[in-house]
């Protein structure tokens, strides 16, 4: 590969294309590695699930409350009252409310969001649907210039109870245990179509807190985010070598990733296949002990 005549190390996403036939369990499968991870002499490289996530979080009444942000800035509307929105129908939200809450119902969140707003809402939470404490971050574009968090069904039960409370919303941010566990389901399956082994690593790339566009941070999953994670820990390798004033080629940087690998076992303890995990994941402690 002519990068690597130049002395280039090529890190590339594996690709989000999950497996073929996803949702359904794979019976007769295919790669789905996709380019630029395909190409050769590029370190393909799969995702595996942060273990924590970061949300945000207020004091309420004496706890702590933890949100993800959907739209706009909450802090806008500190000290109002808060009402009961129920499942989010228009025959559901009073007029002129201020901060309605709603139960994720099954109605979709968009249409929770317009009839509030129709009904004069200053802001929305909505909360998770019963016995789920998980987090949604992302529903879409929201077309209503309203603020919109989401909490848990524990913390929005919490905030109902309490609705003579007004609260005082903060944009800390904090983390919960990310209720995704193992290899990112996103994450494609090799080998290619001639039997190479594809991906060759496994960086940390589901649930990532990271950059956004306009100045803001988000939190993204994808081999997109997995690959600069490896690119990453590659060039400190790079400079710690220099630092040790050892010789290598991209080829030996590679070799170095690939043997050093932690192998990732499955809930059952089990190691992922080879064609999801590749070597493992990357693990810059054991790379030290390699070519030093």
């Amino acid at each position: 590969m002519a990068k690597e005549k130049k002395g280039i190390l090529v890190v590339a996403a594996a690709g989000n294309a999950y497996y073929a036939g996803y949702p359904n369990e794979p019976t007769i499968d295919n790669s789905t590695i996709s380019s630029p991870g395909v190409a050769d002499g590029a370190i393909s490289v799969a995702s595996y699930e942060s273990e924590y996530r970061k949300v945000y979080e207020f004091n309420f009444n004496g706890e702590t409350i933890k949100y993800t942000k959907l739209n706009g800035d909450i802090k806008k509307v500190n000290g109002m009252k808060m009402t009961s929105g129920g499942n989010g129908n228009a025959d559901d939200i009073e007029e002129n409310p201020s901060i309605v809450i709603i139960y994720r119902s099954g109605i979709q969140f968009t249409k929770m969001i317009e009839n509030a707003y129709n009904k004069g809402a200053k802001a929305v939470i909505i909360y998770n649907k019963e016995g789920d404490d998980s987090y949604v971050e992302n529903i879409g574009k929201i077309k209503e210039d309203i603020p919109v968090i989401f909490v848990s069904n524990t913390d929005g039960k919490k905030l109902l109870s309490h609705l003579e409370i007004s609260p005082s919303f903060t944009d800390k941010v904090g983390e919960v245990q990310n209720p995704l566990k193992g290899m990112s389901a996103f994450s494609g399956y090799g080998p290619l179509n001639d039997l190479e082994i594809k991906p060759e690593i496994t960086g940390i790339g589901g649930t990532v807190y990271s950059l956004a566009n306009d100045h803001g941070y988000a939190t993204m999953g994808g081999t997109s985010m997995a690959a600069p994670y490896v690119a990453g820990i590659s060039l400190c390798y790079v400079n710690y070598l220099n630092g040790e004033n050892t010789q290598y080629k991209p080829e030996d940087i590679r070799i170095a990733i690939m043997n050093s690998a932690k192998i990732l076992n499955n809930s059952q303890g089990l190691p992922y296949a080879v064609r999801r995990q590749g070597a493992g994941i990357i693990d810059f402690e054991n790379m030290k002990k390699i070519m030093s």
